[in-house]
């Protein structure tokens, strides 16, 4: 009786468009190993904030000169991080957006894309790829610089983009979304697929949960839904030690109503 009530139950479920999957957990072990490859860092450059005091603002290492241009998918109503790389630093900065009609500021450096970065091209899409291919009159030297906040389109971006593309850039800015689905091994192995490929050629140079997302936690790891990593290319660093998980002096809470996040202590080095 228990099981016919059980399937019906299903099938009501799936008639109403809901569908039940049972999560396969990722081991302790998989999980721990991950967290300390994140945990191979550089502090060779002091860090500065760009951009807005709360959301909008990011952490990255002071090595700009020779950085000519940034490419900033995601604009949604901000860009004061992009106008700040442009006025203080003169960087030439490639906005792309499909949900808005230009950037929030505007400056004579901006070049705007009414498009999605994502994995494939249409009229609504274009890769990173073929994005960064489009404007080949502009990168002939230098190096560029990525900031991306494309809420979980990251993960199919950089699944993407290939590693040549990739180490164009000298830093890298990323917010990952959804980061609790490591706690899923399938999904965990495509999270992990991403990282590996970023540092094969990167440091992490700071992380900083975005309190817009919440804490997430099962057998007693912690996982921040969303996190801001910023990276550094290997060779930009002379030498490294030990990345800090405390609060850094210029971190704000992205929701400024909200008190800001930590990195919870199964991230940190006391914990194996």
């Amino acid at each position: 009786m228990r099981s016919k009530i059980k399937t019906l139950t299903l099938k009501t479920l799936v008639f109403f468009g809901i569908y039940i999957v049972k999560i396969k957990p990722t081991t302790k072990d998989a999980l721990y190993s991950f967290f300390n490859t994140l945990r191979e860092s550089s502090r060779f450059f002091e860090l500065v904030r760009v951009g807005a005091d709360g959301d909008g603002g990011y952490l990255l290492p002071d090595d700009f000169t020779g950085i000519s241009l940034c490419f900033s998918p995601g604009v949604a109503n901000s860009s004061k991080f992009e106008f700040q790389l442009a006025s203080d630093y003169g960087i030439e900065c490639f906005l792309a957006d499909f949900s808005v009609n230009s950037p929030a500021d505007h400056h004579s450096l901006f070049h705007f894309t009414k498009k999605f970065i994502t994995s494939f091209n249409d009229k609504q899409n274009m890769s990173l790829t073929d994005w960064i291919n489009g404007c080949d009159d502009k990168h002939e030297n230098g190096d560029f610089l990525l900031q991306m906040d494309i809420e979980g389109a990251e993960y199919p971006v950089l699944l993407d983009v290939s590693e040549k593309t990739l180490t164009r850039f000298r830093i890298l800015v990323i917010e990952f979304h959804y980061m609790d689905k490591i706690f899923d091994r399938n999904e965990f192995a495509v999270v992990k697929q991403i990282f590996d490929k970023i540092l094969k050629y990167f440091y992490i140079v700071h992380i900083h949960p975005n309190n817009a997302g919440h804490i997430s936690a099962r057998d007693g790891i912690e996982v921040p839904t969303v996190l801001e990593f910023t990276f550094l290319r290997h060779d930009r660093v002379k030498s490294c030690l030990p990345l800090s998980f405390e609060k850094h002096s210029l971190d704000r809470p992205n929701i400024k109503c909200k008190p800001d996040f930590v990195l919870p202590e199964c991230w940190s080095n006391s914990v194996s």
